[in-house]
């Protein structure tokens, strides 16, 4: 784990099967000391998680791998407001945040007033904050709107400036990709294609993301399947291609 300025650290918390690779944890540490140190924040970056595939686990099996896991971060001194601050990534959420902060706080948050502070990402009634769950996917909004207003910055890539009527695909729909793709369409943009890890959907007359985030929901698997913003017909179908699911 890299730090900077102080022995502060921010670390993102992983449930997922990418922790088999060392390499690849250790090099998104190292962007997390970027990020931070990019900004001004005077944190250094980590990663770390638990190398499972959370989807395999029941809801009770995952809570006690999530309390095991507080207990082994804060006996070797990896977890602790001014510490190491976890914060939600692939398969965690404000759910797994809570864990950890009632696990932290229950026992030992005698001897820290500020235990709650452990982690960031956690559900508002625990002292999370308001905008947290769609920060980051409103973030790269943010930030592809301040590019576009660069004119000498898009003439130097090639693309025109402004965001309003840009067609936009989105590269994952978790939690960021799915804010992301919601508050491009909100600014302007044309969502034409959403693309996961076990699928993908495309229209080129834009999607409605809100119904998809609700197919997805509802069908527990890939976009593929999702017909756009009309419901699936003879008449519509040859006007939305799918890349089915990956084998």
């Amino acid at each position: 784990m890299l730090t900077t300025l102080t022995c502060k650290r921010h670390s993102l918390t992983l449930f997922a099967i990418i922790l088999n690779q060392p390499r690849q944890v250790e090099a998104l540490a190292s962007l997390m000391t970027f990020k931070c140190a990019v900004v001004n924040v005077p944190f250094g970056g980590a990663k770390g998680g638990i190398s499972i595939d959370p989807k395999k686990y029941s809801v009770i099996e995952l809570e006690k791998i999530t309390r095991r896991y507080a207990v082994e971060l804060k006996k070797y001194g990896f977890l602790g407001p001014g510490v190491d601050v976890p914060a939600p990534d692939v398969g965690t959420g404000a759910r797994e945040m809570s864990w950890i902060c009632d696990t932290f706080s229950v026992l030992y948050g005698m001897e820290d007033v500020n235990a709650y502070a452990c982690v960031t990402g956690k559900p508002i009634t625990l002292g999370g904050v308001d905008g947290r769950t769609e920060a980051t996917g409103l973030g790269v909004c943010y930030a592809t709107k301040y590019f576009l207003s660069l004119t000498d910055e898009c003439k130097r890539v090639g693309v025109t400036p402004e965001l309003d009527g840009k067609t936009v695909i989105v590269q994952g729909f978790g939690n960021v990709g799915y804010h992301a793709a919601y508050f491009f369409e909100k600014f302007g943009a044309k969502v034409i294609g959403v693309v996961e890890y076990n699928g993908a959907v495309y229209n080129p007359k834009g999607l409605d993301i809100e119904a998809l985030k609700a197919h997805m929901s509802t069908t527990g698997g890939p976009p593929s399947g999702f017909w756009g913003r009309k419901k699936k017909t003879k008449k519509n179908k040859k006007k939305t291609r799918l890349i089915k699911k990956a084998k």
